[in-house]
């Protein structure tokens, strides 16, 4: 127990791991092991190369882990989460989009830039975004 306070209190005002610190750790490992397994193909200074970009990776994972200066690493993963939100929307609207195929069409409202799901009824139609009010027509 006495090994556990102290590293609590080391640890005290310091970033820790958080969403970015994983994802840094998630690729390290998957850049050793590629490594392991390229290695047997390429030049070894090409070995050398990456072996040497993921001891980089390593010291930056644990200085963000051990710093202090709290504003910067928090608006660093502030960032990389904006930035993964960004990218598991993408991917959600394209699986919708696929799920919907048959039964629905998906529209962007031409001033505020939402998605619509409409029912997909051929023909010309009045659509109104529920976001923006703006009412616009739709050719399906």
């Amino acid at each position: 127990m006495r090994f556990r306070d102290k590293l609590i209190r080391f640890m005290y005002g310091r970033n820790g791991f958080d969403k970015l610190g994983r994802f840094l750790f998630i690729v390290y490992f998957i850049l050793v092991i590629c490594q392991w397994i390229v290695a047997l193909f390429v030049p070894p200074i090409v070995s050398f190369i990456t072996s040497c970009l993921i001891i980089l990776l390593v010291f930056y994972i644990f200085f963000r882990a051990f710093s202090r200066n709290l504003v910067k690493r928090q608006a660093e993963n502030y960032r990389y989460i904006q930035f993964s939100s960004k990218i598991k929307t993408f991917f959600s609207l394209q699986k919708s989009k696929f799920r919907d195929r048959k039964t629905h069409v998906y529209k962007k409202c031409p001033r505020c830039k939402a998605v619509l799901r409409l029912k997909k009824i051929k023909g010309k139609h009045r659509a109104v975004c529920p976001r923006c009010g703006n009412s616009f027509d739709v050719k399906v």
